[in-house]
C-alpha cells in the first residue's frame, strides 16, 4: 500500500514542480541572436517578466472605443409621403404590403373565429382601422402600376 501510494505522489509533485517552472520564459543570445527559453541559458541570460493570463498587455490604458448612434427611428410621415408618390411599388413598400396584408387577414380571422372578447376585440378593430389606413394607398398603387410575373 506504501509503495502504491508513493508511485503516485513522486511523480505528482515532480509534476507541480515542472508545471511551476514552465511558466518563467528566459531572454539569451545564442550565436549572436536574441532566443526565449524555457530554461535558464548559459551564460548571459534574463528571466522574462509575463503579463498574467488574460490580460492584453497596452489596452488596459486605452479609453473605451467610442459607439455608432443608434439608428433613427421610423419616419411614419416620410413613408406616407413615400407611398403617395406615383409609380409602381418599390421593393420596400411592396415587403410591407405583404406584411400588412397578413396581419390583416390574421386579425380578421381572429375576429370572425370569436376567440376575443371585450377589450382585447376592441384593440384589435382599432389595430384593423390603422391597418386598413396604411394600406388602401398601397393596394391602390397595387393595381393601378400592376408588378410583371
Amino acid at each position: 500500500m506504501y509503495r502504491s501510494i508513493s508511485a503516485l505522489f513522486i511523480p505528482a509533485l515532480l509534476g507541480c514542480c515542472l508545471a511551476c517552472q514552465a511558466g518563467q520564459i528566459w531572454r539569451c543570445q545564442q550565436n549572436g541572436q536574441m532566443v526565449y527559453v524555457n530554461q535558464p541559458c548559459e551564460g548571459q541570460g534574463e528571466p522574462v517578466e509575463l503579463a498574467p493570463l488574460g490580460e492584453i498587455s497596452g489596452m488596459e490604458n486605452r479609453p473605451a472605443p467610442r459607439r455608432a448612434p443608434p439608428p433613427a427611428r421610423h419616419n411614419t410621415t416620410a413613408d406616407t409621403r413615400r407611398q403617395s408618390n406615383d409609380g409602381p411599388l418599390g421593393y420596400g413598400e411592396r415587403s410591407r404590403l405583404r406584411q400588412l396584408q397578413i396581419e390583416r387577414d390574421g386579425l380578421q380571422r381572429d375576429l370572425q373565429r370569436g376567440n376575443v372578447r371585450g377589450h382585447t376585440r376592441t384593440a384589435i378593430q382599432d389595430e384593423l382601422r390603422d391597418i386598413s389606413r396604411e394600406i388602401a394607398p398601397l393596394e391602390r398603387r397595387a393595381r393601378q402600376y400592376p408588378s410583371g410575373p
